[in-house]
């Protein structure tokens, strides 16, 4: 518990931690140390400050309480303090807190629900024909120059290099994969490394690499495993910036919506490069950068955070509404409208991107200090 207090455990821990709080008989062990770390948060604190009842009635939608769901108010609390959160804070269990009707019941305040993302995605060839990748079936797709292009069972597109040299023709053949708002893909490159596209992002790639160097072009967000090799390095160009690796683990988040972009590395090592500035990042570490400027912000952070949308998680840590609202708007592809007084609460938790829209909405709100509704296609977001 004091390591998920301190966000240094990993996913897997976590899913231990809370398997093992549903157990009845470690239920003192968690009511002390919800308590304690309470108290200590503020001394001048009662334990009646949040009425966390109130808050997990909301989240069920007015289903009676029974002693397992219950207990399960008592996790939402406990979370709440384990993380030390003081402004809002939610957290979205494995099994989701719901049962029954309830999981089924969408509020009255909601007009429609909304489902979340799917993988789809549309590949663009060279002579710009286009081909949508919807659905898991497995199929041979075209050719570009010597590589085929194929679909797995699973969905990812493949492109396999030819084993034979076109002599004479070194001309590089670029293709493209995009995404919606609401959708991402996966595709294996022609040598080997695995890009992972999230919503409302686009790849620009060479069907086949020639050429000392390996380079992609990307807009948005995605997640690459680079094939090592020492001879031809890969490079990833998004928007003023260009990140120069060997062989790696790292994220890039560069949407045109968001006030900065940010590269993250889990392991290996990366170079950045924009404009004049130019930084080294070793696993764990983060760059920050924003467009106009050559400063680069390098500091220590959470990789499951950067990486959660991989994961098919939302990860929030002290994130304010509007950051919160984009990631949304991506992933459901709705419009978000803010009325009145925009909330200036910040959230923390873990929720996953599985759910239909109207159950991550209740969970934020359930927070407190934010009204959410739905109608047709856009999520008004009012101050409560």
């Amino acid at each position: 518990m004091e390591k998920y207090r301190s966000r240094s455990c990993s996913w897997e821990e976590y899913q231990e931690l809370f398997s093992c709080l549903e157990k009845e008989e470690n239920k003192g062990l968690l009511y002390t140390y919800m308590d304690e770390r309470y108290l200590l948060s503020d001394p001048d604190k009662s334990h009646n400050d949040k009425d966390w009842d109130k808050i997990y009635e909301r989240m069920i939608s007015g289903k009676p309480k029974s002693g397992r769901s219950s207990l399960r108010g008592r996790f939402m609390a406990a979370a709440v303090v384990l993380i030390g959160v003081s402004i809002s804070a939610v957290l979205w269990f494995k099994n989701d807190g719901m049962n029954g009707e309830a999981a089924q019941k969408v509020s009255v305040k909601y007009k429609n629900d909304i489902a979340p993302g799917t993988d789809k995605a549309m590949l663009t060839l060279a002579d710009g024909s286009q081909i949508p990748l919807n659905g898991q079936a497995q199929s041979d797709l075209a050719s570009q120059g010597n590589a085929q292009i194929s679909k797995t069972s699973g969905g990812t597109l493949v492109y396999e290099a030819g084993t034979t040299v076109q002599d004479g023709n070194d001309t590089e053949i670029f293709n493209m994969v995009s995404t919606p708002q609401g959708g991402k893909y996966q595709l294996i490159l022609s040598d080997g490394t695995k890009v992972w596209l999230n919503a409302n992002s686009s790849l620009r790639f060479p069907a086949e690499f020639k050429g000392k160097n390996r380079k992609v072009e990307l807009n948005g967000e995605a997640y690459f495993e680079v094939t090592k090799n020492a001879h031809h390095p890969f490079s990833v160009a998004s928007g003023e910036a260009a990140v120069e690796v060997l062989g790696t683990h790292f994220n890039v988040m560069s949407y045109k919506d968001e006030p900065t972009s940010e590269t993250t590395l889990l392991e290996g090592s990366v170079r950045l490069k924009k404009g004049t500035a130019e930084q080294l990042l070793k696993p764990g570490q983060q760059a920050v950068y924003s467009a106009g400027t050559s400063a680069i912000r390098v500091s220590e952070v959470d990789t499951e955070e950067a990486v959660a949308w991989k994961n098919d998680l939302f990860i929030f840590d002290g994130t304010d509404i509007d950051q919160v609202m984009r990631q949304i708007k991506r992933w459901y592809n709705v419009e978000v409208i803010y009325s009145g007084t925009k909330p200036t609460g910040h959230f923390t938790g873990v929720i996953p991107r599985n759910r239909t829209v109207s159950k991550v909405l209740d969970l934020l709100e359930s927070a407190g200090g934010v009204n959410f509704g739905v109608d047709g296609n856009k999520i008004i977001v009012k101050k409560k």
